[in-house]
This record gives C-alpha cells, sequence and structure tokens, in this order.
C-alpha cells in the first residue's frame, strides 16, 4: 500500500488522515506542524519512505513548492470550494443573527459572490482577501483587523489555521473553512489515478484519449449546476478507468487520458460497448465525446498514437473510435454509428411515447443498475409530475416495456405505490 504524508496543523491531519483511513486506499503518514517553517524538515526527514505528499491547505503547499521541497508532481491539497464554503456559512447564520457584514480570505470574489447569490444572501455586505500562491499569515491578519476595526464586517471566515487561532485568542468572532469529506475522498481517488499512471508509464500501455464537449451552458462559467455535472462526468469515467483496471488522468478539463494495457483493453471490450458509454453520457448528461486509442510499447509513443487516433474521431461523420496501433496503422471507425432511437420508434408506433424519453430511461438503468422503479421515482429523475411518470409507465406496460411487480406500502403514512421493471 502506498505511503500517503500528511502535512498540515494537528487537528487538520488528523480529520484528514480519518478519512483516508476509511478509504483503505493509502496508508497514512501524519507530520502535524505547529508552524509552517517546520515544513522542510518533516518533509526532508521523511522523504525516502513517502510515495506522495498530501497537504491540509493551499497555503502549506503552496510554500513547499515555492521552496522547491516538493513539486506539483508528488504533492497535491484538497481543493476550497463552494461547498466548503456553504457548510460554514450555514454554521454562521445557525449561531449569529442578524449579521452586519462578514470578511473573507483565501476565496476569490467571484468565488464569493457564487456562493452567496446561491444562498439568497446578497444583501450581507462582504469583503475578502483573496490571493493564489503562499501569502505570510500576519498580512490576511491585518486584513481582517483592519476590516473589523472599521466596522464593516462583524463575522470572520477563514481558511488559515494560525489566522483562526490568533483572532479567536483576540475574542474575535472567527470561523474556520475546511473542506468536506466528499472533496477528500475526491482528493485521493485523483491522488490514487496519479500514482497509477506514473506506474504505467513503465510498461507497454493502451493510452485512450477521450475529449469531451460540455453543454454550452456548462462552458460559460462557474456554478453547481455545471460543477455537479463535470463531476458526474468525472465519476463515470472514473468508473471506465476501474472497468479497465487503468488509472485516468485529467490533462485538461475536456481531454482525459486513460492509461491501460492491451490485455486489459480487450477485457474490457468484452464487458461493455464503448460506443455505449458514449451514448449513454450523451444521454445521460448531454456531454458529446471522442475517443482515439493508441498502442505502444511506452508510454510517449502510446499518447502519440492516441492523439493520432483522436484527430481522427474528431472530423468522422460515422463514430467517435478510432484506434492507431502499434506499427502505426490506423484502424477506424471501431463501430458505425447507430442510430439510437431507431429500434424505439418501430416498436411504439401506436403508443405516445418519445423515442429520446425512452432512451433517456434506458440509458439510465443501464449507467446506475436500476431495474425497477415508482412513479414518484421517474417523476424525480425526469423532472416531471407524478401523474405523467404514472402515465408513461402504463404506456411501457402496455407495448410490453414495463411489468408491474408488486406494490410497495411507504413508511408512515401515503398511498400504496406500484412498482414497475423496465426493459425486461
Amino acid at each position: 500500500m502506498d505511503r500517503l504524508a500528511i502535512i498540515g496543523p494537528i487537528d487538520s491531519v488528523a480529520y484528514i488522515a480519518g478519512v483516508c483511513e476509511q478509504q483503505n486506499v493509502f496508508e497514512p503518514v501524519p507530520l502535524p506542524y505547529s508552524r509552517i517553517e517546520e515544513c522542510r524538515e518533516l518533509i526532508l526527514n521523511n522523504r525516502h519512505r513517502i510515495d506522495f505528499w498530501l497537504f491540509s491547505g493551499p497555503v502549506p503547499y503552496s510554500y513547499c513548492v515555492e521552496q522547491e521541497w516538493v513539486t506539483a508532481k508528488n504533492a497535491a491539497y484538497p481543493p476550497l470550494n463552494g461547498r466548503g464554503l456553504t457548510n460554514v456559512l450555514f454554521r454562521v447564520f445557525r449561531e449569529r443573527t442578524p449579521i452586519a457584514g462578514i470578511s473573507f480570505d483565501t476565496f476569490l470574489q467571484n468565488e464569493i459572490d457564487e456562493t452567496m447569490n446561491e444562498l439568497h444572501l446578497t444583501d450581507i455586505p462582504i469583503t475578502t482577501y483573496g490571493y493564489v500562491g503562499y501569502l505570510d499569515a500576519s498580512q490576511i491578519l491585518a486584513h481582517h483587523r483592519t476590516i473589523w476595526d472599521a466596522g464593516k464586517a462583524d463575522i470572520i471566515v477563514t481558511c488559515i489555521h494560525s489566522v483562526y487561532e490568533e483572532l479567536r485568542a483576540q475574542g474575535l468572532p472567527v470561523y474556520r473553512v475546511s473542506p468536506p469529506i466528499s472533496v477528500l475522498r475526491q482528493t485521493l481517488q485523483i491522488i490514487e489515478q496519479r500514482l497509477k499512471s506514473e506506474r504505467y508509464q513503465l510498461s507497454s500501455v493502451v493510452i485512450m484519449a477521450i475529449e469531451v464537449t460540455y453543454p454550452v451552458e456548462s462552458e460559460q462559467g462557474f456554478s453547481n449546476e455545471s460543477e455537479k455535472l463535470r463531476l458526474q462526468l468525472y465519476y463515470d469515467l472514473l468508473d471506465l478507468a476501474e472497468k479497465a483496471n487503468g488509472a485516468l488522468y485529467p490533462s485538461t478539463p475536456n481531454l482525459f487520458l486513460l492509461y491501460t494495457t492491451s490485455g486489459e483493453l480487450a477485457n474490457l471490450n468484452q464487458k461493455l460497448s464503448l460506443y455505449e458509454f458514449l451514448q449513454n453520457i450523451k444521454v445521460m448528461l448531454s456531454v458529446e465525446a471522442k475517443i482515439g486509442i493508441g498502442y505502444g510499447l511506452n508510454v510517449h509513443l502510446a499518447r502519440k498514437n492516441g492523439q493520432a487516433a483522436l484527430e481522427h474521431a474528431r472530423y468522422s461523420p460515422v463514430s467517435g473510435i478510432f484506434e492507431v496501433r502499434e506499427d502505426g496503422s490506423l484502424h477506424g471507425p471501431l463501430e458505425p454509428k447507430k442510430h439510437g432511437n431507431d429500434h424505439w420508434e418501430s416498436m411504439i408506433k401506436e403508443f405516445s411515447l418519445s423515442p429520446m424519453l425512452l432512451a433517456r430511461m434506458e440509458a439510465f438503468t443501464k449507467q446506475y443498475g436500476v431495474r425497477e422503479v415508482t412513479p414518484q421515482e421517474l417523476a424525480r429523475f425526469l423532472k416531471m409530475t407524478e401523474r405523467n411518470a404514472r402515465r408513461i409507465l402504463q404506456e411501457m406496460e402496455h407495448s410490453g416495456l414495463a411489468s408491474h411487480v408488486r406494490i410497495e406500502q411507504p413508511n408512515g403514512r401515503g398511498r400504496p405505490r406500484k412498482v414497475y421493471k423496465l426493459f425486461h
């Protein structure tokens, strides 16, 4: 098991180490410090036994990267995002109201505005001392003290442990942002995939270059909805990588590299169709994707061939999957383009069901392993009324695409619910 060093203040280290032990992917090596200057000795004394360095936040990470004790390749930190900020704001408003103003640090202005807008808190004055990289804690303390003394804020929200402790010692109302458990788990998964991809570079590999195009509204900026979409896509690709016994590496926001071997890819092709995978993410997430598969005796050749295959896939009107073998020969399109709704159209001419609607439901059942649903569950998934959901299930039952299997009695009060089995 790989050894993961966890560096930060003692409370943050204990919190991250606990999540790491639950995941059971790494052997956590806690390395807490009292002062950030202690990082040098901690790293130099443990370098020989550590596979990867995980810092508690951006400040110790940036400090150690700037000092060149670690690099961006062998170190990371859990990102601070809107979810962690929202958690703290819920605490603030539960414990202290009314609020005249809030002083933040670390977060940039647009990140604060996004979260405040979504929580409908735009009437509260805010200031933030946002920055990228390492900044001495004394500057952040001075900023918060100035805002407080000027009466512009009666609540302080910080991401820095030393700033939090100092302001709390001064008796000021201060709250600290920590990464949620879900963010820590995602960070551990990314580190696991990064270490796997490095190991694959030492053997004969296959690299799948997967290029995605997000919906227009998701491309236009940051929002919780676009973040959820990108996160769901990442998990779907991660699931594909696990089925290929490979490693996923996000090269850019729109390009993912999946490292595996030719043998594992052959096993994957027996389990599922890559074309079906592309169809599923298109129907479920409205994400278009192309795949270029490159074979090579080493990572350099496999990546080069994968990029060449992807170039052909981009401009192919027939299929989005091509491959380039070790000898440079091009093969593709690997599967002919299929009109996913044709078989529905031939089966349901006499029923008032949309072929695209059925395609979405079929993709949902395959992607998440759901075979039985109630009208209430279907209504939530399709974002429609329960009445329409019941009508759809009844139409599917008449057409032979669903069957009524039982009746469930919900806990407490409520009408009994019919359960339908789909595409049996």
